[in-house]
């Protein structure tokens, strides 16, 4: 098993819907339960067997902003708006694009420093009122 440690989360929230994006103003708070939630996404997202591998230049944007991110707290902030200000600049020209979070995650796996970006798509399920 790898050892995951995540050292801080922002989340975006895009709404195709109304054609709105809500950018969060500070990290995630991380405590016993949402680590735990936080944990399984990012196990789920590095280790499923249907991820596909792409193969980027070495000066993609992305890789660049991604070292941008792991200066400091406030070029992370940065970087995560303009990348989710981007996304939703082109989702918003998809037919159908359902309402998601953007999840970007400051993380170590194994000692390695990582960023990852993952689009949350919203699911429905039943909810019982008692």
């Amino acid at each position: 098993m790898n050892t995951i440690i995540i050292n801080k989360i922002m989340m975006h929230m895009l709404d195709f819907e109304h054609r709105k994006i809500y950018l969060s103003e500070d990290f995630c708070e991380l405590n016993d339960t949402t680590q735990e939630y936080y944990h399984k996404k990012v196990e789920k997202a590095l280790y499923s067997p249907a991820i596909k591998e792409l193969v980027v230049p070495s000066l993609h944007e992305l890789l660049l902003r991604a070292d941008k991110m792991l200066e400091d707290d406030e070029e992370f902030k940065k970087q995560a708006k303009e990348i989710s200000e981007k996304f939703f600049a082109l989702g918003s020209v998809i037919e159908e694009m359902p309402n998601s979070n953007l999840m970007f995650v400051e993380c170590k796996v194994d000692g390695e420093k990582m960023i990852l970006i993952m689009k949350l798509n919203y699911k429905v399920t039943p909810i019982s009122i008692v």
